[in-house]
C-alpha cells in the first residue's frame, strides 16, 4: 500500500510533509467512495458506447485496452493532489471497468452459452464482493 494512502488510513490525518500532496480527507472520501453513482453513471457511458466494441475489434484487444485504461487510472489515482484528479481518476476507471464488463460478459457468453447468463449475473457480484473485502482487510489490517 502506499505509504502516503497508509498514512492516511491509519492515523486519519496524513504525515506533515504529505500534507501539502494529498486533498483534504472530505475531498477524497467524496471521491472515491466505492461504486456511487458518478461511477455507475461512467459505466453505463462506457456499456452504451462500447457494448459492441468487442463483436468489431475482438474480445481480447477490448480487454486488453481496458485493462490499460485500469492501469492508467490507478496512475492518476497515485498522482492525485486534488479533488478534481480524484474525479477524474474514477471517471476514467468507471469507463474502463463499463468496457471490461461488455467484453469479459460477452468472452463468458462465447465460451458456455447454456450457463452464461448465470455466470455473468455471480462473478459480477462476486468480483464486487472478494473486492470489497479485500480492500477492508488490507485498510484494517496493512501497516
Amino acid at each position: 500500500m502506499n505509504k502516503r494512502i497508509s498514512s492516511v488510513a491509519a492515523k486519519g490525518e496524513p504525515h506533515e510533509r504529505d500534507r501539502h500532496r494529498l486533498p483534504s480527507p472530505r475531498v477524497a472520501n467524496l471521491s472515491v467512495r466505492p461504486r456511487d453513482d458518478h461511477d455507475r453513471r461512467h459505466d453505463h457511458v462506457a456499456l452504451l458506447t462500447t457494448g459492441a466494441l468487442s463483436d468489431h475489434i475482438g474480445r481480447r484487444p477490448t480487454t486488453l485496452g481496458a485493462l490499460m485504461l485500469n492501469i492508467m487510472a490507478m496512475a492518476m489515482f497515485i498522482t492525485a493532489g486534488s479533488g478534481a484528479a480524484l474525479t477524474a481518476a474514477r471517471a476514467v476507471q468507471g469507463f474502463a471497468t463499463g468496457i471490461a464488463t461488455a467484453a469479459l460478459g460477452a468472452t463468458i457468453l462465447d465460451v458456455d452459452q447454456r450457463r452464461g447468463a448465470i455466470l455473468n449475473s455471480v462473478t459480477v457480484f462476486a468480483g464486487l464482493t472478494v473486492g470489497t473485502l479485500g480492500a477492508a482487510t488490507l485498510v484494517t489490517f496493512a501497516p
